[in-house]
């Protein structure tokens, strides 16, 4: 059984963990302006041929998560943010869509999505979303221990000290891409890249 991770201490280690080892294997790095429709900011980027990273804590000042944004190069706007995988700082929050979980039996520490996405048109969001994912083949979503006798539906991304973190999380953002065309009214030719296959 997974259980959702709420100590402080054990998140912000946990946090640091998921970004250097994203750093360590998206090895160029660029200062851009990245965001997405109504905000944006500067960022010191992390990066591939195909997936960039950038990380900060979030909101400036009293900050209450730990924000883990990615995007496509090669999409039409290579330095809007696709995804996110954003940790509260403590506790229970489900208005954030990452979740650090630990195993049971191995204790391993594991990264998982809730599914909320945003987007700049009607349509897109965490049910529709989700309801798109679980039509696709070979999707599964795990279980996830609450607490309070609460349990929570989430996309499994990978363990944190996995060989193929990477590969998972390439595989959810090219799948928030793909929903986010999929559901865009001009309905333009996806870009997937082929990349991701080979990890």
């Amino acid at each position: 059984m997974l259980r959702l991770l709420t100590n402080a201490t054990q998140i912000k280690s946990a946090q640091h963990e998921f970004a250097q080892r994203l750093l360590a294997i998206l090895p160029a790095r660029r200062r851009r302006k990245i965001g997405h429709q109504g905000g944006g900011w500067t960022a010191q980027v992390a990066s591939n041929e195909d997936l960039w990273y950038a990380t900060r804590t979030f909101p400036a000042g009293h900050p209450t998560c730990y924000q883990n944004v990615f995007g496509w190069l090669g999409s039409a706007q290579p330095y809007d943010i696709v995804a996110e995988i954003d940790f509260p700082l403590q506790g229970v929050n489900r208005r954030m869509a990452g979740v650090l979980a630990k195993e049971d039996k191995t204790h391993a520490l594991v990264v998982l999505h809730r599914g909320g996405i945003g987007g700049a048109h009607k349509g897109v969001g965490k049910e529709a979303f989700l309801a798109w994912y679980r039509s696709q083949p070979e999707r599964e979503l795990a279980e996830v221990d609450e607490g309070a006798g609460k349990t929570a539906a989430c996309i499994l991304v990978g363990g944190l000290h996995d060989a193929s973190l990477l590969l998972g999380i390439f595989a959810l953002v090219r799948d928030v891409y793909a929903f986010k065309q999929s559901q865009s009214r001009d309905a333009r030719q996806l870009w997937l890249g082929d990349a991701w296959k080979g990890m």
